[in-house]
């Protein structure tokens, strides 16, 4: 891993070199505009290696694991417990809002969404599992 990671730092410094070169050496003179495109340069070489994407199905009854898949997202995500998970944290983060505590609340209604949604993301990350 340490090889991957310095052979892009030399990529990457070798192409700052090269546009150094045809922009003058007014180009990336400052460590932040330098470190601004090393990020971008990184970035778009992610983009570049990114691979497809791979969905979850529902299991069906009676494969492997169908019985806790039922339990944990059918009964408990999209049941009783998940709502009123969900509506007790959105009301927890509507009081952090009326304190004026703004960022806490902007993650509990992002966790409330999150929380409904469940059974849609369960089965879209299919590939990180």
């Amino acid at each position: 891993m340490k090889k991957y990671f310095k052979s892009l730092a030399g990529a990457v410094s070798a192409t700052i070199a090269a546009v150094r070169a045809i922009e003058g050496s007014a180009f990336l003179a400052s460590k932040w505009t330098q470190r601004c495109f090393t990020a971008f340069v990184l970035l778009g070489l992610t983009f570049l290696m990114a691979g497809g994407a791979h969905a979850l199905t529902a299991p069906a009854t009676g494969s492997l694991f169908y019985d806790a898949y039922d339990i944990v997202v059918n009964q408990m995500l999209s049941g009783a417990v998940g709502f009123v998970s969900a509506v007790l944290i959105f009301a927890l983060s509507i009081g952090l809002f009326l304190m004026q505590k703004v960022i806490p609340g902007i993650v509990g209604i992002v966790c409330a969404a999150i929380l409904i949604k469940a059974p849609s993301i369960v089965t879209s990350l299919g590939a990180v599992f």
